[in-house]
């Protein structure tokens, strides 16, 4: 069971996608074993079936040169085919049609709990295991995390110091102190708290950035003016500012990874700023520049212009007219049909071009990536409609890809607009995205851009690394700052009330003093390979009156839900390195720690629970977890106190499908 779970630590989405391809082996003779492929589809599903599928596809000893959808299709039939391709687009949409144009009555119980889960959300129970749980933290689209900041308001940040410190550094005449304290502060801070000391600077101390910044500082490295001076405008500011720019340029490119990767919210201020700012109203610069495209101006003035329906609701009907209208042209789109289809794609909704696309490819023998290719190629219209396509589908990984074009030709400017316009939106999510999908060739946001490092351009990619690692900044100095939720969270700093200080006083005797954990049973009479059955709480798993292992699906949701702050705090204090962290060697403690605080929880509700603690076969159940977790989760092999309270019960969530699958057998 262990080394399954490390082969699937090692790479989760191989390891899936193989799993996939085994209970289909045999589908072109009959014989699927439709519950493990339901179960796999199932799970991963709001986790990482996308990256899954992506994997079978582009493996060929795996998928066999044919995608995972074509799979399902050749080894399933009626609404299980249906469902489970919807499921593996991650589209709700996809469903809803199903739902609309064929029988409304599931074929058996594991369809029902499939519909079920994509209406409703909630998880079957398997009859032989625990609910795997769905952490709140996934989203159906995206098929990741949901959109998560990099960069966020700094609870230590004080604008009176700040501006002090600016104007000490400027007084003192020696500009690298000077421009050593700017790229600190200022990309160590919210675009909010930036906007704040920008005022007071000037109020208080008649510094005005843009002019010191432009004039007085960084004479010879021009990205470091232009990134800073991009990090002192609101975000709808810059995104002006950079469609002003490409527009000199006649860069049409940019303006498109902009306006065609934006909200309505955003472009309605986008479109105002530039009005206000640059004097001219963007459509009308729009339709000057795209003259000669005319198809792609209409385009981006029916985005600009808000024309985008807003709806969620999907109409079946007409997603399977637009199919139809697609399927039926027998040769390429020309003329008015090729008109029609771009401002498809600019004025429907993101859930209808969703539904469009993970139904086209049931119907078609092509998908809509490829129809766009093949009737607008990969310039201009087409990168239009194909960064639409992808944004709507997968925004992260967008992004994620654009960074990776950009490293190859070492286009900063590129991802400097990726990391200042997206680190108060999703930056963290693309980052992780980024290393998931192996866009970096197996390494991480950070350390590629550490790996366009020269003395000329130090500073510049501080500013930029600095950006990109900012959330994990903030919260390593928030592990010593009692109080202080880096997100603002009150619900994780207040929760877990039903665990009593004196509790918790006592689970905390039976930790061993720093250097003096032993590794002998707590309890000599248990057989040290009995693996432990599941007790009547369904909580943990006992040997005699041992305990020896806990059920994770449940050890997930309690992280998640009741340990809070004020209880971290106490083990903090006693397990914690002198920089705030609990290193690798630590978290068995840790976690042995938690399972304990779990039983005084479970205790409260259901009654007293003796069980002894047997160290050596607890630290045997969480070392797979925490293999897993410093592999994929905790790089640098250690963990921090706002993700032990804010992140690792997703996390053990998250890896209860790999104990799930590995267990079982």
């Amino acid at each position: 069971a262990c080394a399954t779970l490390l082969e699937a630590a090692r790479n989760p989405h191989r390891y899936f996608a193989i799993r996939l391809k085994e209970s289909m082996s045999s589908g072109l003779t009959g014989r699927v074993n439709q519950q493990d492929l339901i179960r796999l589809v199932l799970s991963r599903s709001e986790i990482d079936l996308r990256e899954i599928s992506q994997t079978f596809s582009k493996d060929a000893e795996i998928g066999q040169r044919k995608s995972l959808l074509q799979w399902i299709k050749d080894s399933t039939s009626g609404h299980l085919c249906m469902l489970l391709q919807g499921l593996t687009t991650g589209d709700k949409d996809s469903v809803v049609i199903v739902e609309e144009s064929e029988s409304k009555t599931a074929e058996n119980s594991a369809l029902t709990a499939m519909a079920d889960r994509m209406n409703s959300g909630n998880t079957p129970t398997s009859p032989t295991t625990s609910t795997i749980p769905t952490t709140t933290t996934t989203a159906t689209i995206y098929g990741i995390g949901v959109d998560e900041a990099c960069v966020f308001a700094n609870p230590a940040f004080d604008a009176v110091q700040a501006a002090q410190r600016v104007d000490q550094a400027f007084k003192s005449n020696d500009a690298n102190k000077a421009e050593t304290a700017i790229v600190d502060i200022l990309s160590k801070c919210s675009n909010a708290q930036r906007l704040q000391l920008k005022k007071r600077l000037l109020s208080e101390h008649k510094i005005d950035m843009f002019d010191y910044i432009t004039k007085r500082l960084f004479k010879n490295n021009r990205q470091c003016t232009d990134s800073l001076l991009a990090l002192l405008m609101s975000t709808d500011e810059y995104d002006a500012y950079q469609i002003y720019q490409a527009w000199e340029k006649n860069d049409v490119e940019i303006v498109i990874d902009i306006v065609c990767a934006r909200e309505q919210e955003q472009l309605r201020k986008i479109r105002t700023t530039y009005s206000t700012v640059y004097g001219k109203d963007l459509c009308a610069v729009t339709s000057d520049k795209c003259s000669r495209r005319q198809n792609v101006g209409n385009m981006l003035n029916a985005i600009i212009n808000l024309e985008r329906d807003t709806s969620t609701h999907v109409e079946a009907s007409l997603v399977n007219q637009d199919i139809e209208w697609l399927t039926d042209k027998k040769n390429k789109l020309a003329g008015k049909d090729k008109d029609q289809f771009v401002m498809l794609f600019a004025k429907r909704s993101w859930s209808h071009i969703r539904a469009l696309n993970s139904n086209f490819e049931l119907k078609a023998s092509t998908t809509l990536e490829q129809l766009i290719i093949k009737n607008l190629g990969k310039k201009v219209s087409g990168y239009c409609l194909l960064t639409i396509l992808k944004y709507c589908i997968n925004r992260p990984d967008m992004f994620a890809e654009k960074l990776k074009e950009a490293f190859k030709t070492k286009n900063l400017s590129a991802i400097e607009r990726i990391i200042i316009s997206r680190g108060e939106i999703d930056l963290y999510t693309i980052r992780t995205v980024f290393a998931q999908n192996q866009h970096g060739g197996g390494k991480t946001l950070e350390l590629k851009l550490k790996e366009l490092l020269t003395k000329s351009n130090e500073m510049y990619l501080d500013i930029l690394i600095n950006l990109v690692t900012y959330a994990d900044q903030i919260k390593s100095a928030s592990n010593v700052t009692a109080g202080v939720s880096p997100s603002g969270d009150t619900s994780i700093i207040n929760r877990g009330t039903v665990i009593a200080d004196d509790t918790v006083s006592g689970v905390m005797t039976s930790l061993p003093s720093s250097g003096t954990e032993k590794e002998s049973s707590g309890n000599t009479t248990a057989n040290p390979d009995d693996k432990g059955t599941l007790d009547s709480s369904g909580y943990f798993l006992i040997s005699g009156d041992a305990l020896v292992g806990v059920d994770f699906a449940k050890f997930g949701m309690f992280l998640k839900n009741v340990i809070n702050e004020k209880t971290a705090d106490k083990v903090w204090g006693k397990l914690a390195d002198s920089e705030g962290f609990v290193v690798k060697g630590k978290m068995v403690e840790l976690l042995n720690f938690s399972a304990m605080l779990m039983i005084a929880y479970v205790e409260k509700k259901k009654g007293k629970i003796s069980y002894t603690q047997d160290k050596a076969r607890m630290k045997k159940c969480m070392e797979p977890l925490i293999d897993w977790l410093t592999d994929t989760k905790l790089p640098k092999g250690k963990i921090s106190k706002w993700d032990y309270i804010g992140k690792l019960g997703d996390w053990v969530n998250e890896v209860t499908t790999f104990f799930f699958f590995s267990f079982r057998e």
